[in-house]
C-alpha cells in the first residue's frame, strides 16, 4: 500500500514539457505545487482505505484518495464552497497538474456530493488524526519554530441554522417526526390520531399556522403543542422501533428541555390518559437546549448567541530585524466547544497538545478568560508561566503608567501556605488560624492597641473588633491578589502585549471557515474536522510566505556580496 502511494505521488507535480519557461516558473512557486510537495508525502491514507470495506482499491483509486485529501486542504485554504471547489478543479490548470490529472479529462470532474460524502467519511470514522496527524509534527521538525512564548485566543462561530422561536421549534420537531413515521410503513401509524395528523399537515399540505399566530393566540397554541409533545413522548415509550428514530429522539429532547411534568396530574389527550405537562419559563430553559432541530449541538450563549466557540494556540516568533523575519509562527493546537462552555476549558486541552508535540514553552499568554486558579495551578505543574490578567483589572500602557492598589493582601507578609504572619508595617500577627474543614479560609489576629494607633488603619484591610484586630481571607483571594500584583510588573506587561498578534490569526481562520459570518457546517464533529483542516491550510500559507521571505533575503545577500 505504501508503494502504491509513493507511485501515485511520483506522478504529482510533473511539469509538461510544452509549457513556456514563464508559465513553468509561476507553477514552481504556486500554492498547488507546494501543497503537494509538503503535505502529500506525509499523509497516511491506509486508515482511509480501510473504511472502504468490500471494495478492491488499487492503482489510480489510491492516488484519487490522496488527491481528495489535498483537495480538502485547497478548499479551506481559499475558503471555497463545494461547488466552487468543483469549478476550480475543472478550470485551474495548476491544480490539475499538481494532482497529476490530465487537463480537460474526466479525471477533473467531481460531483459536489462526492466532496460532501468524503468529508462525512472523515467525520464518521474520526480519520483526521490517523491521516493528517503527522503533518504538524513534520512542520515543527522541519522549521523548528521558537516556542518559548505561545499565545492563544478564541472566538464565537455563529451557527448557520434558522433562528426559531419556541412555537416554531416545537412545531418543526413534531411535524418532522410525524412525516418520518408516516413513511416508515409501520402498522403503528394507524394508531396515531387523525386529528393530530391534520393539525400538523400530514394528511394534506398546509402552512405553519402556529408560527403565524397572533400574539394573543400564541399562548393557547403553545399549550396545545405541549400536550402533543407529552402525548407523543409517553404514547410510544418502550417501543424500540419508534424510539430509535432520530426524529422521535428530537421530540423527546425538546420535551425534556422545554417542558416539565406536573406532579400527580393526568389529562386526556387525543383520548389517551397522559401525564400533564407545563411549559417552562424562558429563564429556566438551559443553554444546552437546541434552538433548531437541524443542529442540536449548537448551544446558546446569552451574550454571543447560538453556535460554537473555537480556540487556537500559536507560537510567538522572535521580532524582525531590519525587516527580515527571524522565525515562523505556526498554529500548534486548536479546539472547539459548544457556545455555553467557558473558554478556560481549552487550556488543559492545549497543554496536552503541546506535550504530544514535545513542545515546552516557558510562557503561555492568554486573555482574562483563561486566568482561573485551576489553570494557573495546572500551568505551574507543567513549569509554564500563565500570563493572564485578572478580570476587571487589565493592565494598559507602560508599567510606570499603572498605579498599584493602595492596599492589598500582597502587602502583608505570608509564607508558602499563604498564611499571613506580618502586616505591611512589619508587625507580627498574634495568631493565624486555618480552617480545619477544607483549609481554604484563614483568620489572622493582631494586637488591638497597635492597630488602633497605626496611621494607616484607615486604608488597612485589618478590621478592629472588640478584643483584637482581625483579617479574614481565603486562599482564592490571596491568589488573586498575587496575580494582580504581577500585572504591574514590566515583564508581565511586555509579554501580555504580544497576545494581540493572535487576534489576526483568529480573524484569518474566521474568514476561512465563516466567510459569511456563519459556519458552513453543522454538528460539533464536522466543525472540529473542518477547523483542523483549516489549521493545516493556514500553516501551509505561513510556510509559503516564510520560505519566500527567506529566498528573497538570500538573493539580496548574494547580490550584496557581488
Amino acid at each position: 500500500m505504501a508503494d502504491l502511494k509513493e507511485d501515485c505521488i511520483s506522478q504529482f507535480g510533473s511539469v509538461p514539457s510544452h509549457w513556456p519557461p514563464s508559465k513553468a516558473k509561476d507553477y514552481e512557486f504556486s500554492l498547488e505545487r507546494l501543497m503537494v510537495l509538503k503535505i502529500a508525502p506525509i499523509i497516511n491514507i491506509a486508515p482511509l482505505m480501510a473504511t472502504y470495506k468490500g471494495k478492491e482499491i488499487i492503482g489510480r483509486p489510491t492516488r484519487n484518495l490522496v488527491s481528495m485529501c489535498l483537495l480538502m486542504v485547497y478548499q479551506l485554504f481559499n475558503g471555497l464552497t463545494d461547488k466552487a471547489t468543483r469549478e476550480a478543479l475543472e478550470r485551474n490548470l495548476f491544480l490539475q497538474t499538481a494532482l497529476g490529472m490530465e487537463p480537460h479529462s474526466d479525471e477533473t470532474i467531481i460531483a459536489v456530493r462526492s466532496l460532501w460524502g468524503f468529508r462525512d467519511r472523515f467525520v464518521k470514522y474520526d480519520l483526521f488524526a490517523p491521516v493528517f496527524g503527522e503533518v504538524l509534527d513534520d512542520f515543527i521538525a522541519r522549521y523548528n519554530p521558537n516556542c518559548t512564548i505561545v499565545r492563544g485566543d478564541g472566538t464565537h462561530a455563529n451557527s448557520n441554522m434558522k433562528k426559531m422561536g419556541r412555537i416554531e421549534l416545537c412545531f418543526s420537531v413534531i411535524r418532522g417526526f410525524l412525516r418520518r413515521f408516516s413513511r416508515s410503513g409501520s402498522y403503528l401509524w394507524k394508531r396515531v390520531p387523525e386529528g393530530l395528523q391534520q393539525r400538523y399537515g400530514i394528511l394534506k399540505k398546509s402552512v405553519n399556522v402556529f408560527s403565524m399566530a397572533e400574539k394573543k393566540d400564541r399562548k393557547l397554541f403553545m399549550e396545545a403543542m405541549v400536550d402533543d409533545l407529552s402525548f407523543l413522548v409517553h404514547y410510544f415509550v418502550g417501543n424500540w422501533s419508534i424510539t430509535g428514530m432520530d426524529e422521535w429522539q428530537k421530540v423527546e429532547r425538546v420535551f425534556n428541555d422545554q417542558c416539565a411534568l406536573v406532579k400527580d396530574e393526568w389529562v386526556k389527550i387525543w383520548g389517551v390518559k397522559t401525564p400533564k405537562a407545563r411549559l417552562l419559563p424562558g429563564s429556566e430553559v438551559l443553554a444546552t437546549a437546541p434552538r433548531n432541530p437541524s443542529d442540536g449541538e449548537a448551544t446558546y450563549s446569552r451574550h454571543k448567541g447560538a453556535g460554537y466557540t473555537w480556540h487556537i494556540l500559536e507560537n510567538v516568533p522572535p521580532p524582525t530585524i531590519g525587516g527580515e523575519a527571524r522565525g515562523i509562527a505556526l498554529i500548534l493546537s486548536c479546539g472547539i466547544k459548544p457556545a455555553n462552555e467557558h473558554e478556560s476549558g481549552f487550556f488543559p486541552e492545549a497543554l496536552e497538545d503541546l506535550i504530544s508535540l514535545n513542545v515546552e514553552p516557558k510562557y503561555y499568554v492568554a486573555d482574562a478568560s483563561f486566568g482561573s486558579s485551576e489553570n494557573d495551578a495546572l500551568a505551574e505543574e507543567n513549569k509554564i508561566k500563565l500570563i493572564s490578567p485578572v478580570n476587571g483589572n487589565t493592565p494598559r500602557g507602560g508599567a510606570s503608567d499603572i498605579p498599584p492598589p493602595k492596599m492589598s493582601l500582597t502587602r502583608f507578609g505570608f509564607d508558602d501556605n499563604l498564611a499571613i504572619h506580618t502586616c505591611p508595617r512589619g508587625r507580627k500577627a498574634m495568631t493565624t488560624v486555618q480552617d480545619t474543614e477544607n483549609g481554604q479560609k484563614f483568620r489572622a489576629e493582631f494586637k488591638r492597641g497597635v492597630c488602633s494607633a497605626c496611621p494607616k488603619n484607615g486604608d488597612c484591610l485589618v478590621k478592629i473588633v472588640k478584643s483584637s484586630a482581625v483579617l479574614t481571607y481565603t486562599k482564592e483571594e490571596m491568589r488573586l491578589a498575587i496575580r494582580r500584583k504581577e500585572q504591574y510588573e514590566a515583564l508581565f506587561i511586555e509579554l501580555y502585549c504580544l497576545r494581540s498578534g493572535v487576534e489576526a490569526s483568529v480573524q484569518k481562520l474566521e474568514k476561512m471557515l465563516c466567510p459569511t459570518g456563519r459556519v458552513r457546517y453543522r454538528g460539533l464533529a464536522k466543525m472540529k474536522f473542518v477547523l483542523e483542516i483549516g489549521v493545516i491550510a493556514e500553516n501551509l500559507r505561513r510556510i509559503i510566505l516564510y520560505e519566500s521571505r527567506v529566498a528573497r533575503a538570500m538573493a539580496k545577500a548574494t547580490k550584496a556580496r557581488k
